[in-house]
C-alpha cells in the first residue's frame, strides 16, 4: 500500500473493540495509506491503541504521529455495562419516585412468564434517595428545593461511598435549572464527584425513560472519563494536538470534550462504527 508520513491530509480511523483493536490511515480523498490490528489491552486500553499506531507508522516513543483528524470508536462503554464493571451510582429524585427504575414500564419481553428474571437495576434502592422538591408540568414551582436536604443526601452517599450522582426530578425538562441547582449543591459538598442531570442527557417528558438514559450516562462516565484522558495524554506524547473525535451510536461524531459528559451517546459507538464502514466499502464496490 501507498504510504506517506509526511501528509497533512491523513485521516486515522481507530476502532477498539474487547479482542483487537483496528486502526486504518486514509488519505482525503480516499486512498488507503495502511492498516493494523493489535490486540486490546483491557487494563489500558489507551495503550494498545498507541501500540498499533507506532506500529503502522514505524514511530519511536517520542515521534510525532501524522494525520490531520483522529476519528475514534470503541466498545468500552458497551463493555462495560455487559460486564457490569460500572462505577457506584446515587440517585436523587422526587418523594415516592425512587422506585421508577424497579417499576418500569408495563411492556416485557415475555408478557406471560411469571419467572421472568429481569437485571436489577444500576442504582441499588438504599443509593436512591428522595427530596421534597416538586416541579409542575408547565414548570412552575409547587415546592422548592430544600438546600439542607439535598445536602444531607449528598453526605449519606458520600459516606456509602457513591462516585456519580444522578439528578432526575418530575417534569425536569419543564424547568432545568432546577436539576442544575441540586447539582451545584452537589459540587459544592463532594468537588471530585461526576454529576449528570437527566435534563442534560434526555430533555422528555416520561420520568422512567428520562432516569433510566441518565443512569446510564453515569454509570460510565468515570469510565469513559479516565479511558479518554490516558488516550488524550499518550497521543500528545506523539505530538497530537488536535480534537479527539469519538463515533456515536448514531454513526455520527462528537468531540472527546463532549462524549465527557455525554457517554450514553457512546454506547453503541463500535456497532455503529461497523455499519457506517460497511456502507462506505459498499458505494466503492
Amino acid at each position: 500500500m501507498r504510504y506517506s508520513v509526511s501528509s497533512p491530509e491523513i485521516v486515522i480511523g481507530v476502532d477498539v473493540g474487547g479482542t483487537f483493536i483496528d486502526i486504518v490511515a486514509v488519505e482525503k480523498g480516499g486512498g488507503v495509506v495502511r492498516s493494523e490490528k493489535v490486540l486490546s489491552t483491557p487494563e489500558d486500553l489507551s495503550a494498545g491503541i498507541l501500540d498499533g499506531l507506532e506500529k503502522m507508522f514505524g514511530l519511536q516513543l517520542d515521534a510525532k504521529l501524522p494525520g490531520s483528524r483522529i476519528v475514534h470508536a470503541t466498545t468500552s462503554a458497551t463493555n462495560a455495562l455487559i460486564e457490569k464493571k460500572t462505577s457506584r451510582v446515587g440517585l436523587i429524585t422526587n418523594r415516592g419516585f425512587r422506585d421508577v427504575l424497579e417499576i418500569r414500564r408495563h411492556a416485557r419481553s415475555d408478557t406471560y412468564n411469571i419467572d421472568l428474571q429481569i437485571a436489577p437495576p444500576l442504582v441499588p434502592r438504599n443509593l436512591r434517595m428522595e427530596i421534597d422538591a416538586r416541579i409542575a408540568p408547565d414548570g412552575t414551582i409547587m415546592e422548592p428545593i430544600n438546600r439542607k436536604q439535598v445536602i444531607e443526601i449528598v453526605q449519606a452517599m458520600i459516606e456509602a461511598s457513591v462516585e456519580v450522582y444522578t439528578v432526575s426530578l418530575l417534569h425536569a425538562y419543564a424547568r432545568p435549572q432546577e436539576e442544575h441547582s441540586v447539582a451545584e449543591i452537589i459540587r459544592l459538598e463532594d468537588p471530585e464527584a461526576y454529576v449528570t442531570c437527566s435534563v442534560d442527557v434526555c430533555p422528555e417528558f416520561r420520568e422512567y425513560e428520562r432516569t433510566s438514559t441518565a443512569v446510564v450516562n453515569a454509570a460510565v462516565m468515570p469510565l469513559v472519563d479516565a479511558y479518554l484522558d490516558n488516550l488524550e495524554n499518550r497521543l500528545k506524547t506523539h505530538g497530537y494536538d488536535r480534537q479527539l473525535y469519538i463515533m456515536q451510536s448514531s454513526g455520527g461524531m462528537m468531540t472527546s470534550s463532549e462524549i465527557r459528559n455525554q457517554p450514553i451517546n457512546i454506547i453503541e459507538s463500535g456497532p455503529a462504527a461497523g455499519v457506517v464502514s460497511s456502507h462506505a466499502i459498499g458505494r466503492v464496490l
